[in-house]
């Protein structure tokens, strides 16, 4: 009996062992390579950093912004006050004359130089269509007809000198093959004309270290373009003045003021001369030279229409 209990027994437990299954073991992924791992991690540093680039600092953008826009208004505010600022005696609004594609029809000097009077008296426009700024009375501008080059044409010369300092002008006018009017030249009313074609235009009022020195510009007449050509613009520097002004330490050109005179001369450049390479410049341009007085009259009605 005992026998068998045991037997069964026995029978029993290989029975049981030999139904468990077995768990399976856990599959393990296989591991990337390094070189793989160290590629991936770069791609994504470089897909952070290119979004990064994207999305831009907006507190920079708009710092930028803002100082651009000042620059921007800066520069516009700088350009409108020289576009104000006449240069050489000419208005700002003085364009010049264009000439027309054709011929005018044939008309005497006195019908052209009266149209033109006609027009800046009454309807107070320039020959060249720009209109004038008057602070006085129009017929106390002037206006004279004279051969003022020498050439043997009368020209008219309209000096325009009742209005601002700014807006004074000195006119010469021409007739040209087209019957048209042309400018000989264009500069303020503060001019002396001498025999041969030469012309002194003292230069408008500005600022500068020049003592009782007047700035001026000379010019001479050309026949070949039937103008008056720029000689030189003239200027000085004073050393009195940069000092009566505290401005002891200013570079001055001791070096070209070979007299010891205290005055150096710009005569067409910026190199500065002695006073004496000055004087003899001008004493050969002025020396002899006779000064023409021009029959000027006033710009009233009577005078320009008797222009024929």
């Amino acid at each position: 009996m005992n026998r068998r209990i045991i037997a069964l027994a026995a029978a029993l437990l290989v029975l049981l062992c030999g139904c468990r299954k077995k768990a399976p073991e856990p599959v393990e992924s296989p591991s990337e390579p390094a070189e793989t791992i160290a590629e991936t991690a770069a791609e994504e540093a470089s897909e952070t950093a290119a979004e990064t680039a994207e999305e831009p600092d907006t507190a920079a953008v708009t710092e930028a912004t803002a100082a651009a826009t000042e620059t921007t208004a800066a520069t516009d505010a700088t350009a409108e006050e020289t576009e104000a600022q006449p240069s050489g005696g000419k208005p700002a609004d003085y364009q010049g004359i264009k000439q027309p594609d054709k011929p005018l029809p044939d008309r005497s000097a006195g019908m052209i130089y009266r149209e033109a009077l006609e027009n800046l008296r009454d309807h107070e426009i320039f020959p060249d269509g720009s209109g004038c700024r008057i602070a006085g009375s129009m017929d106390d501008n002037r206006f004279a007809v004279y051969d003022i080059d020498g050439d043997g044409r009368d020209e008219l010369i309209i000096r325009f000198d009742q209005a601002a300092e700014s807006d004074q002008i000195e006119l010469i006018y021409g007739i040209n093959d087209r019957e048209s009017l042309f400018e000989e030249l264009v500069c303020t009313p503060h001019v002396t004309y001498y025999e041969g074609g030469l012309v002194r235009v003292e230069a408008a009022p500005s600022d500068g270290y020049r003592g009782d020195f007047k700035p001026f510009a000379v010019y001479q007449y050309d026949s070949q373009s039937d103008t008056f050509g720029l000689v030189a613009n003239v200027d000085a520097l004073s050393l009195g003045a940069l000092m009566a002004a505290g401005l002891e330490d200013e570079a001055y050109p001791e070096d070209a003021d070979t007299s010891g005179s205290g005055m150096v001369y710009y005569i067409g450049s910026d190199h500065p001369v002695d006073v004496t390479e000055y004087e003899a410049w001008y004493h050969a341009l002025f020396d002899g030279a006779v000064e023409i007085e021009l029959p000027f009259f006033n710009l009233d009605e009577n005078a320009v229409s008797s222009l024929e």
